[in-house]
Parts: structure tokens; sequence; C-alpha cells
């Protein structure tokens, strides 16, 4: 007889209950993904470094949250609680390379919609004032890689619209001529 116990906190039942639901899912997710290693590891002897490949999937994978509505990367527990734009588009290198496109597409184009007047984005989600300097290039260079990557897979028009990809360089082409004006 095998007995798992499933622990959470919350400030309502409903959310407790919202927890438990959410560490469940993720757990069968887990078992899967164990199940489901890509041939690549399956390859590699070292059983040290599948784990470590898994363990750092998997705490990725954890600071992948909801905020009003909005699913995006914490920068990181304990203090940062909201998605800081450089530090989310960081993180994105390792969805790119997982394959994780939709989710990776879903956060670019909610950075690049952000634009500041003075050509970068908010530092962090939810929105404060205060720009990032270095996020709108880690933004751009992460929708760059990942529209090259799918490119290279023949499945840009699988995951962009023809639309989406023209405002993307609407946008690229607006942060450019706002950062040369304000910035330089």
């Amino acid at each position: 007889l095998k007995t798992e116990l499933l622990i959470s906190s919350a400030f309502s039942k409903k959310e407790l209950f919202e927890n438990i639901k959410l560490a469940e899912k993720n757990k069968s997710e887990d078992k899967k993904e164990k199940e489901n290693i890509n041939d690549n590891y399956k390859k590699i002897d070292d059983k040290r470094l599948i784990s470590s490949y898994l363990l750092s999937k998997k705490s990725l994978n954890n600071l992948i949250v909801d905020i009003d509505n909005n699913t995006g990367i914490f920068a990181g527990y304990y203090w940062f609680f909201q998605f800081w734009s450089r530090d989310e588009a960081i993180s994105l290198g390792g969805l790119i390379d997982e394959k994780n496109y939709n989710f990776t597409k879903q956060i670019l184009l909610r950075q690049i919609s952000d634009l500041l007047p003075d050509g970068r984005i908010s530092n962090r989600f939810p929105h404060s004032d205060l720009s990032s300097a270095d996020g709108v290039g880690w933004s751009f260079f992460r929708l760059r890689q990942l529209i090259e990557k799918l490119r290279g897979e023949n499945k840009l028009h699988e995951f962009f619209s023809d639309d989406e990809l023209k405002f993307a360089k609407n946008q690229l082409d607006k942060s450019t001529k706002s950062l040369l004006e304000n910035h330089t």
C-alpha cells in the first residue's frame, strides 16, 4: 500500500484546493517527464547528468506562474514575485531548447507589447514605470532565436501568423528608433 501526502497552504479554501490540484498535475507531469526522457538523454550514461538536467528543468518550470491572468516566469524565489523582463527573457533560452514554443512566444509578445516611449520595456510585470536597460535587448534576442529555431524546423508559420511577425518587426523598428533618440 502506497500513500502520498500533498501539503499546501493558502488564504482561502478555494485557493488551497487549487494549489493541491496544481501539485497533483505537476506530480503527474513529472512522472510523464521521467518516462519520456528525450532520446538524446537516453544516450548519456551518467545518471547524475540526467538527474541534473531533469532537476534544472523542474526548477525552471516551477517558476512559471499566473499573475492577473498572465502566465510568466518569476525572477526567483524568495524575493522576486513578479515577472522581471530581463530575467524572463534570459530564462526563455531554456524553454526554446525544450521546444516550449507557444509559451515562449506568448511571453515575448507580452514583453514587446509593453514598449515605453523611450524604446525600452517595463522592467517588470505587473507594470512598473521603471524601464529595463537591457530587458528589451534580451527580449528581441530571444525572439530572434525562437524565429530562427522555428524556421530551421520549418514550423515558423505553425506558431506565428504574418500579422504577429509584422507586429514584432514594427516593435523592433519602433524600439530601435526610440532608443537611438533617447539613449545615445
